[in-house]
């Protein structure tokens, strides 16, 4: 599928039952990567899983559903290191995250209304969302950990 000529990246995972779910690709994003970066596709077909609009696959073949938008629920980002690293949205509204390559998603926890997005901040990874209260809520990494959410700078 295209979108304004950037194809839609999505990614669904579920894991011990939780379900979690996939995104898009900036333009930008896109043109720092190879086509074989941001395949992930969409699964048509099967049995319907309860509460499953749209079911997923990455790349690397890490599975899953949600009932998120698909624009707003998953970004791909490559970090300046050269690992990519997949953050969902998932259907319980919690965020969670996969390396590239990956056997399950890794909680974050949080909530997160919708609108998901990966980037430097001051030389530090970070994710940021926008909340349960509309507010953007960001969570940035530590060098050994990532940080508990809280308010993103000028929120």
């Amino acid at each position: 599928m295209l979108m304004g000529g950037v194809k839609i990246a999505v990614v669904m995972a579920i894991t011990a039952g939780l379900t979690v779910f996939g995104a898009t690709t900036s333009s930008a994003e896109h043109s720092q990567r190879t086509k074989s970066e941001v395949q992930i596709s969409e699964v048509r077909g099967g049995p319907n899983v309860a509460g499953c609009k749209y079911r997923f696959m990455t790349w690397w073949g890490l599975r899953g559903c949600s009932a998120c938008p698909v624009k707003k629920c998953v970004r791909v980002k490559q970090w300046r290191q050269g690992h990519k690293e997949v953050f969902a949205i998932g259907s319980n509204h919690k965020v969670y995250r996969a390396r590239e390559g990956a056997r399950r998603w890794t909680s974050m926890g949080g909530w997160a209304k919708r609108y998901i997005v990966a980037y430097y901040w001051r030389n530090y990874p970070t994710v940021e969302v926008i909340g349960k209260d509309n507010r953007r809520w960001c969570s940035s990494w530590t060098g050994s950990r990532w940080q508990r959410w809280h308010l993103c700078a000028g929120a």
